[in-house]
């Protein structure tokens, strides 16, 4: 503050919401909450919720945000579908997945729209992503999922090794389970120089 003056008030929302959180200026002072984008305005108008059912889900446990705007739009112009799915059980879609922690402070987790469909489960690219980026001696990780001839989709990850290190492939894949699941371990783990741009 004292070389770059006041801290900005940041806010979270979508243009089809408006805003439904704001962070604070105090809350840029303190590490579990900087990482956040505030606390709802409106605890009643915010839910996180199950992307395929909408049923409501607990604290801590990451879904699609939804929200009862104070100014619901009519629709998308011309585009009946993508309004009706907009809207779901009197809430609207963000299309963004989070959680709310116990101090009732928003995290932002990613996009509905990139998550993987494997064995019926839904899997966000970004948690293997960040569970490989910390096991011993991976520079850069890049998960993806791929559907094969029968539509059936599987995760598929391109890792960077740091310097003057060997990747151990079962290693990686036991990271992945142990760290998260059985489920979240790639199917494919390609070893590269560089992740494609």
């Amino acid at each position: 503050r004292e070389v770059f003056g006041p801290v900005l008030i940041q806010v979270y929302g979508t243009t089809e919401t408006g805003v439904l959180t704001m962070l604070a200026p105090h809350d840029h002072d303190r590490a579990h909450t900087r990482t956040t984008v505030g606390r709802p305005l409106d605890p009643d108008a915010l839910s996180i919720r199950h992307p395929d059912t909408g049923t409501p889900l607990p604290t801590g446990e990451t879904g699609e945000i939804c929200a009862i705007p104070r100014w619901p739009i009519a629709g998308y112009w011309h585009d009946p579908h993508a309004t009706t799915a907009l809207r779901r059980h009197g809430w609207t879609r963000t299309g963004d997945l989070g959680y709310l922690d116990t101090h009732g402070y928003l995290h932002l987790a990613g996009r509905l729209a990139d998550m993987m469909k494997v064995k019926g489960i839904r899997i966000h690219p970004e948690t293997i992503e960040k569970a490989l980026a910390q096991a011993p001696g991976v520079s850069q990780a890049a998960v993806f999922g791929v559907e094969d001839t029968d539509r059936v989709e599987h995760i598929h990850a391109a890792v960077v090794a740091k310097p003057d290190t060997v990747l151990d492939l079962a290693r990686l894949r036991r990271h992945i389970a142990d760290t998260l699941s059985d489920n979240h371990v790639p199917t494919t783990i390609d070893i590269r120089a560089e992740l494609p741009v």
